[in-house]
């Protein structure tokens, strides 16, 4: 299963939402055009490094994800637009190893 993404390098737009999903393959850096990802209300813990490649990812929704604590720590909520949009940035960040990754407040918000 490693070679789901890379057949659709024009993908803009993802939305994986309630499907039950424990990982992410890894060439989903392949999705070089890939502006927004919704992977929201599935079983994902961690996400693979391949997701640090996309470069365009404006919109990332993880909610609901029994996510590993750095990674809930380090991308944030991700329950609105604007919580999404840092959240694909901090991901990106994150998943490079980068420690200067923009804190956002997280009152009364879950992941």
């Amino acid at each position: 299963m490693q070679n789901v993404f890379s057949s659709l390098p024009s993908l803009i737009k993802l939305d994986l939402s309630s499907n039950q999903i424990k990982s992410v393959a890894g060439d989903i850096g392949s999705l070089q055009k890939l502006v927004y990802l919704s992977l929201a209300n599935n079983k994902i813990k961690d996400l693979p490094k391949g997701l640090s490649k996309l470069k365009q990812l404006k919109h990332l929704n993880l909610s609901n994800n029994p996510l590993k604590p750095e990674l809930v720590e380090a991308v944030g909520p991700s329950q609105n637009n604007a919580q999404c949009s840092l959240a694909a940035a901090n991901a990106i960040q994150y998943l490079k190893g980068d420690s200067t990754i923009s804190r956002c407040q997280m009152t009364n918000t879950r992941v």
